[in-house]
């Protein structure tokens, strides 16, 4: 068992030496590309590697795929504007009907109310009667010609 501990604290140590020794051994070149692997995607995609041809090769379905998507979510945001400014200016519409609607019941209800009132005074008998012209008043002065009520 001594042996065997012994055994793996030899190789333990041995890697570690090894590493020491190989970092030391480095030349410039070989320590740029560590450095490049270290921070990878950057390096390739400052290179332009990262954008060439095989990657849109690669990628062409997924590529087609977004721009398809892209164009279908702008054309969906723009007919939901155009209905948008559709329902705005049919809501106008419908209040200015609205009020239109309003304004016709209360003048038919006035005339309404006019002719019931009418046949009422037929019915009691009254002599009374609806003035078509409005009232003058009557000036003190002869000479004055009359003059509306206001």
């Amino acid at each position: 068992m001594a042996k065997k501990l012994q055994h793996s604290q030899d190789a333990a140590s041995k890697s570690v030496g090894n590493t020491r020794r190989r970092r030391a051994a480095l030349t410039p070149e070989e320590k740029k590309r560590q450095r490049r692997k270290a921070l990878g995607f950057w390096y390739t995609f400052k290179d332009g590697r990262a954008l060439s041809l095989a990657f849109f090769k690669r990628n062409a379905w997924l590529i087609l795929l977004t721009m398809v998507a892209l164009v279908w979510l702008m054309s969906q945001r723009y007919s939901n504007q155009s209905k948008m400014q559709e329902i705005k200016t049919l809501e106008k519409e419908l209040r200015r009907a609205e009020s239109d609607e309003l304004d016709a019941k209360a003048e038919y209800m006035s005339l309404i109310r006019e002719n019931e009132m009418r046949k009422l005074m037929d019915k009691a008998g009254l002599d009374l009667d609806y003035q078509e012209k409005p009232p003058y008043v009557v000036a003190a002065e002869r000479d004055a010609a009359p003059q509306p009520a206001k």
